[in-house]
């Protein structure tokens, strides 16, 4: 009795060694072509990423003091030479 056991409880690791850690199993595969992938996945991410900064670029809003043209801001605040409030910079054409 004892060795049949034995022999039923090898069988049963033997298979499952086969289906989980065998070269050709679906984990292995899908471990690969997730390697494979994320290169891909990583250069998207980056292009994405580019496309949003520049959007966010072209879309920022300048201040500039309306007597110093050469103080800006990205933030609305005060010139510190005349204390004048920053408007919105026009867009130039």
């Amino acid at each position: 009795m004892k060795k049949i056991y034995v022999t039923c409880a090898s069988f049963v690791a033997i298979i499952l060694a086969l289906a989980f850690a065998g070269p050709g199993s679906t984990v292995a595969h899908e471990t690969q072509q997730q390697k494979r992938n994320q290169p891909k996945r990583t250069d998207q991410v980056r292009r994405r990423a580019a496309k949003a900064r520049k959007r966010a670029r072209q879309h920022a809003v300048n201040y500039v003091c309306p007597m110093h043209s050469d103080m800006r801001s990205r933030t609305r605040s005060e010139c510190p030479k005349c204390g004048m409030e920053l408007v919105v910079e026009k867009e130039k054409k």
